[in-house]
């Protein structure tokens, strides 16, 4: 019986597989994700602002997307070293509901291999962005 019931689960994931590579879209394989969660204002993003280079030569083939507040978003496109800025309002953060939701989507929708909130003063957001 116990025999019987690998042979099965076997013979489906064969199938199943066979399946997934006849009429599954081949994708390019994009580069892995490196998520940087910045939750703080603009001054502690300044002295952050040194680390970019070094995480840059870390991970040379990732794409390295921030997260950070809508006021430090235009300082943070401008760094050469950042791929994808995606920027939040921090109090419209906290008390709409919805607007978390876009935010957590959009953090999701890049899939991020890696994900690091190097903080000294953590908060619940960050830490929610994070997971």
């Amino acid at each position: 019986m116990q025999f019987l019931r690998i042979f099965k689960r076997s013979l489906d994931r064969l199938f199943f597989q066979a399946l997934h590579n006849i009429t599954g879209k081949r994708k390019e394989a994009a580069p892995p994700t490196v998520m940087i969660v910045r939750t703080d204002g603009m001054g502690d993003f300044v002295f952050f602002a040194r680390y970019l280079p070094c995480l840059r030569t870390f991970y040379k083939v990732h794409r390295l997307v921030l997260v950070c507040r809508s006021e430090t978003s235009p300082l943070a496109s401008g760094l050469s070293f950042i791929d994808k800025v995606i920027d939040f309002k921090y109090l419209r953060y906290r008390r709409n509901y919805l607007h978390r939701l876009r935010v957590l989507r959009r953090i999701r929708g890049e899939r991020p291999a890696i994900a690091v909130y190097a903080s000294f003063h953590r908060e619940h957001i960050g830490d929610e962005m994070t997971l």
